[in-house]
């Protein structure tokens, strides 16, 4: 058998390969490394195309999985209580459908001048500029303070204001565990699509008034809401000046858990079509400003965000003649805020691109603010939950399976895992040593046996395993020297609780070498919960990246005289691993040993449910459940023996 060159020890790699944090910088490195970036042309037609082109892409990706004849359905909706308080404006409640069983609060803030502006007079009918104005996390709701404070001014400056919440927060409960959303992908459905349908009704809503200029007609918000407004705004062209505060970034700048966002900012994919540079620059040729906070107290702060948002943009405005049309402002307030300063090149904004002339400053407010008592709107009894959502998905994949069975194949493996495949690219061996049987005479163990004792031992390694040159996994071998198979242990923290002697016993008790290595997102290689999401991002889900370096591990152990291979799991997560494995490469596996783990259906993910943390973030890679089963891969795996220490043995 041959053994991995004993090289110097890289600390860096050491360093990188243990720990969550060493883990969250394994994952932003590779992201960094491997994410697109924006590429300007120098035809402005030739970016027209191109803007085209991502918009329906972008499209596409957001609408997988959601019903046909979403996007253009009529928008149910219902005018309630109206609230006159004031001399300058009205509050006009309203709720709508934002997604099928998804009621979603609303307040329209209505200049008085221009009366009714459902059924206004001739003298108002298509004059009014209107704004769409999105809030983010806040618990707060449509009651926030920043917000009333806008949306007031902007009222007595004559414009029209739609405010509407943001899914989770306020009195949107149903959806409140944000990354509930997660169970959607499970199921083929794109989670982000359904925030993107609600911003998109809410914007037909303003749009369907009678009064509403549809050619000054803007959008801002901060934070979630400033996601929203860049979102919206580069693939609605019915928004015609934006205003995004503090709301994003591309992936490959986002290196703080803050600056990370929430699952819906960071769909499946996304990267692969258009990240926020090129989101950014596709509002073009429409007026944008940019604005973020110097001392941010939450995330996207300017020195961070600028560089993935405006400054990519610019050129592009500038290609198109139009460079003046794309503004930056960054506020010195402190905090994670549109105070008072943001508020003030909001207005200078739009009077500039309405044709406004209204004080840059603002108006009146702080005593027209209302209570969460007078500004809440009843909402229907029933609403659907995350997982209610899910669960409708998968009974329409039961009822669809169950008329029409769907062929699955070793493509559609690759096709969900958007499989690359991975290679061992180093070896360091961090510390070897020898541990002897323990009756062997006059040998002391850990020691270098001599000659004259028998050559059933053990040589124990500390490796570090370099996958792809970005994965340094950490892994333990014990090679047994007369051992005819292999294992390979993976899942939790099965390693790590073994001590060396353990892990040498055990060897030889089994008469097989074993190989402990954490994948990366298991074990000490496991990152924080947001970090997942870049991958994912990325198009490279955690999952696909662990199916690859498991099947890695197989080839280099293969090349190296090791096997036949067995991989012995512990967990859910690891379990599903090693079945991909063995299912799309059937001849580098003997068995899979797991020592429970392994689920009867991935129907459990949504009907137990499962939570997007610890060992269980590869479970929720997008179309999952929609792709195959369970039963699937089983049969495919074919010859491997897949056992179960629960279940006993599956095939």
């Amino acid at each position: 058998m041959n053994s991995p060159k004993a090289q110097p020890v890289q600390a860096s790699a050491i360093a990188g390969a243990v720990g969550t944090e060493s883990a969250n910088r394994l994952i932003y490195r590779f992201v960094d490394k491997s994410a697109p970036r924006l590429e300007v042309p120098t035809d402005p037609e030739e970016w027209r195309i191109r803007a085209g082109d991502l918009r329906q892409r972008v499209l596409e990706l957001l609408l997988r999985g959601h019903a046909s004849g979403i996007f253009d359905a009529e928008v149910p909706f219902e005018w309630m209580e109206v609230l006159e308080s004031n001399a300058d404006y009205r509050i006009r409640k309203l709720r709508f459908e934002g997604y099928p069983g998804v009621w979603i609060p609303a307040v329209l803030y209505e200049p008085v001048t221009i009366g009714d502006s459902r059924n206004p007079e001739d003298r108002a009918r298509g004059a009014t500029p209107a704004v769409l104005d999105a809030l983010g996390h806040t618990p707060a709701g449509n009651t926030q303070g920043q917000a009333q404070a806008r949306r007031i001014n902007l009222a007595k400056r004559g414009v029209l204001t739609l405010g509407f919440e943001f899914g989770g927060c306020g009195q949107t409960s149903n959806l409140k565990n944000h990354n509930g959303q997660l169970l959607l992908d499970v199921v083929g459905v794109c989670g982000a699509g359904v925030f993107y349908l609600i911003m998109k009704r809410a914007l037909d809503i303003l749009l369907g008034l009678g009064a509403t200029d549809h050619d000054r007609v803007a959008m801002t918000g901060i934070s979630g809401g400033g996601w929203q407004t860049i979102l919206l705004s580069a693939l609605d062209e019915r928004i015609k000046v934006s205003v995004p505060v503090a709301g994003h970034m591309p992936a490959f700048l986002r290196r703080d858990s803050a600056d990370i966002g929430d699952a819906e900012q960071l769909p499946a994919d996304l990267c692969t079509v258009a990240d926020y540079d090129v989101l950014s620059a596709m509002v073009a040729p429409r007026p944008i400003l940019f604005v973020y906070n110097k001392y941010d107290s939450c995330c996207f702060q300017a020195h961070k965000a600028v560089a993935g948002s405006y400054e990519p943009a610019k050129p592009v405005y500038e290609l198109l003649g139009v460079g003046d049309l794309c503004g930056l402002h960054i506020s010195s307030e402190p905090g994670h805020h549109y105070g008072h300063d943001n508020r003030a090149k909001l207005y200078e904004w739009l009077n500039l691109h309405f044709g406004l002339r209204t004080q840059s400053t603002d108006l009146p407010w702080v005593d027209e603010m209302l209570p969460r008592s007078e500004l809440l709107v009843e909402l229907p009894p029933s609403r659907r939950s995350w997982v209610a959502l899910a669960d409708k998905g998968l009974e329409e994949i039961r009822i669809r399976e169950a008329s029409h069975p769907r062929p699955v194949d070793r493509h559609s493996i690759d096709t969900l895992l958007r499989w690359r495949p991975s290679t061992i690219t180093d070896t360091t061996i961090v510390t070897s040593w020898f541990r002897l049987p323990s009756d062997t005479p006059t040998v002391l163990p850990w020691s270098e046996p001599p000659s004259a004792v028998p050559s059933r031992d053990v040589q124990l390694q500390n490796l570090i395993l370099e996958i792809d040159g970005s994965w340094p996994l950490p892994a333990r071998m014990a090679k047994v020297s007369d051992a005819a198979e292999c294992t390979i242990v993976i899942g939790g923290a099965a390693g790590s609780n073994s001590s060396d002697q353990i892990l040498t016993e055990r060897a030889l008790d089994a008469g097989r070498t074993l190989l402990l290595v954490d994948l990366v997102g298991l074990g000490s290689m496991r990152p924080a919960d947001k970090y997942v999401l870049l991958l994912h991002a990325l198009g490279r889900p955690l999952l696909g990246l662990q199916v690859a370096q498991l099947t890695a591990l197989s080839e280099w152990l293969k090349s190296n005289g090791y096997g036949p291979i067995t991989v012995e799991t512990s967990g859910l997560a690891a379990s599903v691993i090693a079945l991909f494995a063995a299912a799309r490469s059937p001849e580098h596996f003997l068995a899979i040993d797991s020592k429970g783990g392994l689920p009867y259906s991935f129907d459990e993910i949504i009907e137990a449910p499962l939570t997007f943390t610890a060992s269980n973030h590869a479970l929720f890679c997008h179309g999952l459940r929609s792709t195959l089963d369970v039963p699937d891969l089983v049969a495919l795996a074919e010859p491997v023996e897949i056992r179960d220490g629960l279940v006993g043995i599956l095939r």
